[in-house]
């Protein structure tokens, strides 16, 4: 189906339940075709495959789940004085 740039504004809702139902929508503007909408394949709307795909890239850490602990030594502003992320916490507030 092919439909303006206009009709598409208009109607947006309709044409994308229209395209989530399987039906291929063609926008045109000036009767020359600039986009189509398409329904999502059921595997790239699977939030696993996303996860593992982006585990496998060589850069990434995954984390443990967790809240991270902080510094195992924090640094203090002084000898025996508060620890900077204690006093960037009480300049936040």
């Amino acid at each position: 189906m092919k439909v303006s740039t206009r009709q598409l504004k208009n109607g947006l809702s309709k044409y994308l339940r229209m395209a989530g139902a399987g039906e291929e929508i063609v926008v045109v503007s000036r009767n020359k075709p600039v986009a189509r909408l398409v329904a999502i394949a059921a595997d790239e709307t699977d939030e696993s495959a996303a996860v593992a795909r982006i585990r496998a890239l060589p850069w990434v850490i995954p984390g443990e789940g967790e809240k991270p602990l902080g510094a195992k030594k924090p640094l203090r502003s002084k000898k025996g004085g508060k620890s900077l992320a204690a006093l960037i916490t009480a300049e936040r507030k």
